[in-house]
């Protein structure tokens, strides 16, 4: 069994919001989505050295931040809405999950849902 106790250390622990999106379909067949939000801890880090992080939309970010926590998160589905992080008061979407709930945890991939107007420097 892995040892997580220092990867949670409260030292390394945010309060980060979560956003779940719920998407209900009407009896006309619109959607509506319904957001539910509750306050999480993580460990937010840089996805990679570098700082960029390829995903499967073929796009490349630079703001992006990988998520590490022990409450458990959706990634984008067929019928369903990824869930929403708001970090540092910005909103990154949830792009790709690694769910580890065997051993106690999972990771995310989120990237900013609006790159766009960012200084990339």
């Amino acid at each position: 069994m892995l040892n997580l106790a220092q990867a949670f250390d409260p030292r390394f622990l945010q309060l980060v919001t979560r956003v779940q999106r719920a998407e209900v379909v009407d009896s006309y067949g619109e959607t509506t989505t319904t957001n539910t939000s509750t306050t999480i801890q993580a460990v937010v880090t840089s996805p990679a050295k570098i700082g960029m992080q390829r995903l499967d939309d073929l796009q490349t970010y630079a703001d992006t931040i990988l998520v590490t926590t022990q409450s458990p998160l959706n990634g984008p589905t067929v019928g369903g809405q990824p869930d929403q992080i708001i970090y540092r008061g910005q909103t990154y979407v949830v792009a790709v999950v690694n769910d580890y709930a065997g051993f106690g945890f999972t990771r995310a991939v989120c990237k900013l849902t609006d790159p766009e107007g960012v200084n990339h420097g």
